[in-house]
């Protein structure tokens, strides 16, 4: 029984994981698109 348990455990934190893992690399993806289009509107010499 305690097996089964530790088993259920470990699994709950393996798909936890992969589950913030894959919602971490979407995060950091639009987050950095963001920061790159910052960055490119405000260079010198960059006017609209």
């Amino acid at each position: 029984m305690k097996e089964l348990l530790l088993a259920a455990v470990v699994l709950a934190a393996g798909l936890f994981g992969w589950f913030l893992c894959r919602n971490l690399d979407g995060f950091m993806d639009k987050y950095r698109k963001a920061r790159k289009k910052h960055r490119e509107d405000n260079q010198p010499g960059h006017d609209v």
